[in-house]
């Protein structure tokens, strides 16, 4: 995902499957291809082609809009990532098209977890209650084909 804090998790990672002599694509914004390169990964631009803001520039808060991301492009990310052959897909919490392609692919897929430690029931009722959330239509039409939409948000 775009957010430099997220980014930096995934690192290590990438830093250590590189040195064990596997090829690791990441795909991510242009503004982090340095620190892709740098770690020794193949960057490879996520939103040039794809942009978020054409998926969903509305939902609040904004990792609802990565959900969108997710359905509004899957097919388009997957036609490039097959051909990559990849073995495993790993990904950032908020990063939904991680999971969804390695569904697709039926790879195993690892959630890199962005340090956001919520207990989910309480922060769902909080985030139902918060004036400051609007899921985009988008977003749920997103949600409900990607088969994610667990709990009815308020529009």
């Amino acid at each position: 995902m775009p957010e430099e804090g997220h980014l930096r998790r995934l690192l290590p990672v990438v830093r250590g499957l590189h040195a064990r002599g596997f090829d690791v694509h990441v795909f991510t914004h242009s503004r982090f291809v340095r620190q892709v390169v740098t770690a020794g990964g193949r960057f490879v631009d996520l939103f040039t082609a794809w942009p978020l803001e054409a998926a969903d520039a509305e939902s609040r808060p904004v990792p609802c809009r990565y959900v969108s991301f997710a359905g509004h492009y899957a097919a388009d990310v997957l036609a490039t990532v097959r051909p990559l052959r990849p073995s495993l897909v790993v990904y950032d919490t908020f990063a939904v098209i991680g999971r969804v392609i390695a569904a697709e692919l039926g790879v195993p897929g690892i959630n890199v977890c962005a340090g956001h430690n919520v207990d989910p029931a309480p922060f769902l009722r909080q985030l139902a209650a918060d004036p400051r959330v609007a899921v985009a239509p988008a977003c749920h039409a997103a949600a409900r084909g990607l088969g994610i939409l667990s709990h009815q948000w308020r529009d």
